[in-house]
């Protein structure tokens, strides 16, 4: 029995005050399963409150990489998504004949919302669990919410300015958003929880999911001002400096280019800390 299985056992315990009974699944119809489907979880029957459950925890190092991009999926938990999930435990639940409960030892906190969504039941030990089946929904109390960066981080940044300045990123998903600026999901999905848990926007949609900007344009700067940073690491002053590829003018020399401001002999150009260090 692994550590997770034990840990559910003695959170049940504790939490529900009862006595749970767990045995790791030796069923003849489990061979009526996929082998793709056994080659990812472990399955284990449990009785709670005298209904029996399938307990399913993921094998291995399956646990603890995600391999989907996408945002339903369950980072550090699962390396399918939310409603690949879903229909596993349809053809669980059909084989077995008994609902199916997810255990990890941690889950993101959107990922257990969209969980819920979906009425998928899961335990994650210490923390939460969710057991629509026999009506209970018990949260973690005690736990101290991690505090939020006194910056925003620079991609964060990029895309706050690039609402307020150039284009409303309200109705783009969050995939849109990842091609849209070449960044990768994790990057897209931690700007968006710190829009929402910062209270410059909130997280929409179940599937797909958006940003909605309830504030005016100029609330939201005023708002993040004191938390916005310079993206210039270093300053240098060059004489006969001819390698412009790969340069972007900057300072005066781009408000001359945007705006009626007249330019100034010295040319201001912007370069990635790569050619800085050339």
């Amino acid at each position: 029995m692994n550590s997770q299985i034990i840990s559910t056992q003695n959170y049940l315990n504790s939490n529900l005050g009862i006595s749970t009974s767990i045995e790791y699944l030796r069923d003849v119809r489990l061979n009526e399963l996929p082998l793709a489907l056994l080659s990812i979880y472990e399955l284990y029957e449990i009785s709670i409150l005298d209904r029996k459950f399938i307990l399913v925890t993921v094998k291995g190092s399956a646990n603890e990489v995600a391999t989907s991009n996408e945002m339903n999926s369950v980072p550090s938990a699962l390396p399918v998504t939310v409603d690949q999930l879903s229909k596993h435990f349809e053809m669980i639940n059909k084989v077995m004949g008994l609902p199916c409960i997810i255990v990890s030892d941690s889950l993101e906190a959107y990922v257990r919302q969209r969980l819920i969504e979906k009425k998928i039941p899961f335990i994650v030990p210490g923390k939460q669990m969710y057991l629509p089946h026999l009506m209970i929904e018990l949260r973690e109390f005690g736990t101290r919410p991690q505090p939020q960066p006194t910056t925003i981080a620079p991609a964060t940044q990029m895309l706050f300015l690039y609402h307020l300045q150039k284009e409303s990123l309200e109705g783009m998903n969050f995939k849109g958003l990842a091609d849209k600026f070449h960044l990768d999901g994790m990057t897209i999905t931690r700007a968006a929880q710190y829009f929402n848990n910062t209270g410059l926007a909130k997280i929409e949609g179940t599937k797909d999911k958006y940003l909605k900007f309830y504030d005016s344009k100029q609330s939201l700067w005023e708002k993040a001002l004191p938390y916005l940073i310079s993206p210039v690491k270093h300053v240098g002053f060059f004489i006969g400096w001819t390698m412009k590829d790969g340069l972007r003018k900057t300072n005066i020399s781009a408000l001359a280019d945007y705006t009626s401001i007249n330019a100034e002999q010295r040319e201001y150009y912007a370069c990635k800390l790569s050619t800085w260090n050339f």
